[in-house]
C-alpha cells in the first residue's frame, strides 16, 4: 500500500472532488484516500443517536474509504482450431472503496428505489424531526433501527442527513470491486485453397466486443471509472457515464 508518511503544516490536500467529499492525501492514511463527513461514534465504535434514536455527524470530517484495490488481475486465453481465432480477456479490480454520490442524490430526491418502501409501523416510532407515527400506521419510507429500537427513516430523514446533501458521507461509500470480460474476438481466416484464384495471399473477417459483461456488486452503473478521469483522484461517482460497449467488425487481406 502507498501511504502518506508525512503532510506536514496541512491536515490534508484535496487531489480532487468536492469540499464535502473529495480523494484527498492524509498523512498516516492511503494514497487519494476518500475523506468527507463521517458518523459520530462511542468509543466502542457504535454509532452514536440524538434523542429520535438517528445518527449524526461527526464533527470533523475524516477518510471514510480507500479507493485503492487490494489487487488487480486479468485472465486471457487465444484459441486457434482450422482458421477460427477465438481470444478472450477477463480483467478484476478487488478490495477498493467508491464514494457513490449519485445513490446520495436519488435518495434527497426520493428516487431510490428503497426510498420509495411503503412500511408499517411496528408501534409508536418518530421520524427524524420527533413527529409520532403511531403503531400500524403505514408510511413512505423504512423503519430502521440504528442501536436504541425501531424509528422511521421518511423523507424527512433523506433530505437531511440520510440523503445525499447531508452532513453524513459516510453512508454511500460502497464495495466497489467489479470483474468484467473486457475484450472477446473471434475471426476466420479463410483457407489458402480458396485464396490461390484471386491473387491474395491472406483474407480473414473478425468482430470484436469491448466491455460486454460487468459483473459488481457496486449499486451504480460501472465502478471502473471515475468523476476526474485521469487524474491522482479516484473513488469518486457522481454520476460518472460507464464504460461504452462497442462490438467492431474487420475485414483484412493481404496480397
Amino acid at each position: 500500500e502507498n501511504i502518506v508518511t508525512e503532510l506536514p503544516d496541512v491536515s490534508r490536500k484535496i487531489l480532487n472532488g468536492f469540499t464535502s467529499t473529495s480523494s484527498a492525501l492524509v498523512e498516516g492514511e492511503t494514497f487519494a484516500s476518500i475523506f468527507g463527513g463521517r458518523y459520530a461514534r462511542e468509543e466502542n465504535g457504535d454509532l452514536s443517536l440524538n434523542e429520535q434514536g438517528f445518527p449524526f455527524n461527526a464533527a470533523t470530517q475524516g477518510v471514510i474509504g480507500d479507493p485503492n484495490p487490494d489487487w488487480r488481475g486479468g485472465l486471457g486465453s487465444e484459441f486457434t482450431f482450422k482458421g477460427i481465432s477465438l481470444s478472450v480477456l477477463f480483467e478484476t479490480a478487488q478490495g477498493q472503496d467508491m464514494w457513490n454520490g449519485t445513490y446520495g442524490v436519488l435518495h434527497f430526491f426520493g428516487i431510490a428505489q428503497e426510498t420509495a418502501n411503503i412500511s408499517t409501523a411496528p408501534s409508536d416510532i418518530v421520524n427524524a424531526i420527533g413527529v409520532t407515527i403511531p403503531a400500524g400506521t403505514e408510511f413512505r419510507g423504512n423503519v430502521i433501527d440504528f442501536g436504541a429500537g425501531p424509528v422511521a427513516a421518511d423523507a424527512e430523514w433523506y433530505l437531511g442527513n440520510g440523503g445525499g446533501f447531508g452532513e453524513i458521507d459516510e453512508q454511500f461509500v460502497q464495495d466497489a470491486s467489479w470483474t468484467r470480460l473486457r475484450e472477446v474476438s473471434l475471426s476466420y481466416a479463410l483457407p489458402k485453397s480458396v485464396l490461390g484464384g484471386i491473387g491474395l495471399s491472406n483474407v480473414s473477417v473478425g468482430i470484436t466486443g469491448r466491455n460486454l459483461v460487468l459483473w459488481s456488486k457496486f449499486i451504480g452503473a460501472d465502478p471502473d471509472t471515475n468523476l476526474t478521469g485521469a487524474s491522482r483522484g479516484r473513488g469518486l461517482n457522481y454520476f460518472n457515464n460507464p464504460g461504452s460497449r462497442s462490438v467492431l467488425f474487420n475485414l483484412k487481406f493481404g496480397f
